[in-house]
């Protein structure tokens, strides 16, 4: 097995093998989402085969780690052109006077949940990013429940 096989992880090896089952949807939310070629590739060529493919992760105004960010940004143009819907959160504009207010640097969204198709659902501290597979031993709970996936499904449609 390669060192940089997402097999080779607990969380990688369910979730890979979810994500390619996937036969309706998958949604993401992620605030340092960095697919990486492998995945990015996998979630556009479900976007192409008619799956709803949908990302919500932090855009760079939102984030707190810029090189996390720099990361990500060379695949957005590669997902949104496979036919991926991408949403990056901005954080809220201030709109006090005065001058003393400290804005926050941490990011606007720290949520970390994946769904397939209305009934699988992730959730953890895990971010789909390198780092979170092969460093920092990041975990999540994967439960088949239709009425919780269907509302993370929901927080990123609004419905």
């Amino acid at each position: 097995m390669k060192d940089n096989d997402p097999k080779r992880t607990h969380v990688g090896s369910e979730l890979v093998p979810m994500l390619r089952a996937a036969q309706k949807d998958i949604h993401i939310i992620s605030p340092y989402f960095v697919p990486g070629d492998e995945v990015t590739a996998g979630l556009t060529k479900a976007a192409q085969e008619g799956r709803r493919v949908r990302v919500l992760t932090n855009s760079l105004a939102a984030n707190d780690v810029a090189a996390v960010h720099g990361g990500y940004s060379r695949y957005r143009e590669p997902l949104v052109k496979g036919g991926v819907q991408v949403w990056e959160l901005k954080p809220p504009e201030c709109r006090c006077e005065a001058k003393h207010v400290r804005i926050s640097r941490e990011p606007v969204s720290h949520t970390k949940a994946l769904s397939v198709d209305g009934h699988t659902l992730f959730v953890g501290s895990y971010n789909l990013d390198p780092r979170s597979t092969w460093l920092n031993c990041e975990q999540g709970i994967l439960v088949e429940n239709d009425t919780l996936t269907t509302q993370l499904g929901r927080s990123l449609t609004g419905r």
